[in-house]
């Protein structure tokens, strides 16, 4: 609350001195009003002093409210309605309270040329009442201070002008450097929330975007939502400064692709998309003390080679890859050693899967050379104690040829 309230004269200095003069002159017209209210005028007196103080309140609640002042007529009006009280109450420590808050008031809202008329009008109305109205208890004091106390307030209002113009300029010179950045930056307030951002930002996502994530950003990277839905992996780099935080963005996008890009063909085969041999290896570290390895093994692969083309045989080879990954299961590995062997690492009985992966090879794959019959062996290995990763593979591959020697099928190469 405090802290809005702050930002709030920071940023309308000037409003906030001409809120701060209406709130105090109803605080100084209240104790006016019921000392008129008590008194022991006439009933006439004390609704004509009742309504002055009352219609000069809600003049001064509507100028705050219009942004402007009221007319010339209005202010005359209002020293008439000055003159009647203070003829009326004979009293300048009632009238004072008015008057003082008026003159600040006006000094604080009003040009000099309007300012200098309402208190020499205020002067006037003082020398009158004293000239023609008997019994009034004059105090010079207070009358002179009018204009002295008037033009102070009216400096400090010309000053506060100036600095707003002052912080304009400073803000259009800040923007235009901003807007021709070519990378995004964003200043926030003490709230969090986005006050400015340029066009490199707008167009990386919508400021309500930038408001949200910045205010839950936690790491160096977040990620937006671009405006045509796409997502943008962005740095953040925070400064800190008086007033807020000056981020500037970094759409690091590409590059984490391309990371990820290098990560995965340094792990997965390019062909299949499969794991490698070095990402195999480290499942096979992953995986503990209980696990089984399946080799498979096409059969007639180089046939196809020879026969179709290699680029049959490389369609062939993604068809199975497919196909072993949707036979396998999520929970299994299934990777690439190269050529036409295929590797399985699973924690589940390996008995059964072998038998699935066969009953899978019953079926023809279609590529883009039409059906293609493509047979397969399957050798399996359970690891126990003392046993590598190496020596379980190499013990599949021992099943994997005695099963191709028992149906008499020559392991094919590509």
């Amino acid at each position: 609350m405090v802290a809005r309230l702050v930002t709030a004269v920071r940023r309308e200095p000037l409003r906030s001195l001409r809120l701060f003069f209406l709130v105090m002159f109803l605080l100084s017209t209240l104790p006016s009003l019921v000392r008129v209210v008590t008194s022991h005028l006439s009933t006439t007196a004390i609704a004509t002093s009742t309504a002055v103080i009352v219609c000069m309140v809600v003049l001064r609640i509507v100028e705050v409210r219009r942004g402007r002042p009221v007319s010339y007529l209005t202010d005359a009006a209002e020293l008439i309605g000055l003159f009647l009280v203070y003829a009326q109450i004979r009293d300048i420590d009632v009238v004072a309270p008015i008057m003082f808050p008026a003159v600040m008031f006006r000094a604080a809202t009003r040009t000099l040329p309007r300012l200098l008329p309402f208190v020499v009008g205020l002067v006037a109305v003082w020398i009158t009442a004293d000239a023609t109205v008997p019994g009034i208890n004059p105090d010079p004091g207070v009358i002179l201070s009018l204009p002295f106390m008037g033009m102070a307030i009216f400096g400090m209002q010309h000053m506060l002008l100036k600095l707003q113009e002052h912080q304009r300029e400073q803000n259009a010179l800040l923007g235009e450097v901003l807007n021709r950045l070519p990378f995004p930056v964003v200043v926030t307030g003490t709230d969090g929330g986005v006050v400015l951002a340029n066009p490199a930002a707008a167009a990386l996502t919508g400021a309500e975007r930038l408001d949200d994530a910045l205010r839950t950003a936690g790491a160096d990277e977040i990620t937006l939502t671009r405006p045509d839905g796409s997502d943008a992996r962005v740095r953040v780099e925070p400064v800190p400064i008086e007033q807020g935080t000056v981020y500037a963005l970094l759409d690091v996008t590409a590059q984490r692709e391309y990371e990820a890009h290098l990560h995965h063909t340094a792990f997965h085969d390019t062909l299949t998309g499969l794991p490698n041999r070095a990402l195999l290896w480290q499942r096979f570290a992953e995986a503990g003390e209980s696990y089984a390895v399946l080799l498979v093994d096409l059969d007639g692969f180089k046939h196809v080679n020879d026969t179709l083309g290699h680029a049959a045989g490389d369609d062939l080879l993604i068809r199975v890859a497919d196909r072993l990954r949707h036979t396998c299961g999520p929970e299994a590995t299934v990777a690439r050693l190269g050529g036409d062997e295929f590797v399985v690492l699973t924690t589940a009985d390996p008995a059964p899967m072998a038998a699935a992966i066969r009953a899978s090879f019953e079926l023809p794959f279609r590529t883009g050379a039409g059906l293609i019959h493509a047979g397969g062996t399957v050798g399996w290995a359970v690891h126990e104690p003392g046993r590598c990763a190496d020596e379980v593979l190499a013990l599949a591959d021992q099943a994997m040829y005695q099963g191709k020697a028992r149906i008499g099928v020559r392991a094919g190469s590509r």
